[in-house]
């Protein structure tokens, strides 16, 4: 089920790069909101580990690194690509347990913007 899981997101994501942040974050909130609550505790529930880093595995080594990534050593590609996903699954995890009081749109906008400039835009 899982493997099925992570093929369908890696199909509605395939071809989108670092330069579609704002794509791939309205993706992956999408794409997470269509596959209900099963799909949540996957993701967020601290007994699914296994199973959501086999989604996680499956999701990266089906769609390869970022072209913008590939001038890097592949140790720091992973640590950009390792910072992009648990920073995302972070934070829908967060917005899970708030019990989706944002919404989606505006968790949509806040992720993407954090994943872009990181906190500077809210330290002006």
């Amino acid at each position: 089920m899982q493997s099925s899981i992570a093929q369908q997101y890696q199909e509605r994501i395939r071809g989108l790069t670092l330069k579609d942040m704002d794509r791939l974050v309205r993706e992956f909130f999408l794409f997470s909101e269509e596959q209900g609550p099963f799909y949540e505790k996957i993701t967020c529930g601290g007994s699914y580990t296994r199973i959501r880093q086999q989604m996680i595995e499956k999701v990266h080594s089906g769609s390869g690194t970022y072209p913008e990534l590939l001038k890097l050593p592949k140790e720091e590609q992973e640590m950009v690509e390792t910072y992009l996903s648990d920073t995302l699954l972070g934070l829908y995890g967060r917005w899970i347990a708030q019990g989706k009081k944002i919404p989606v749109d505006r968790m949509i906008s806040l992720a993407t913007d954090l994943l872009t400039d990181g906190v500077r835009k809210y330290c002006r």
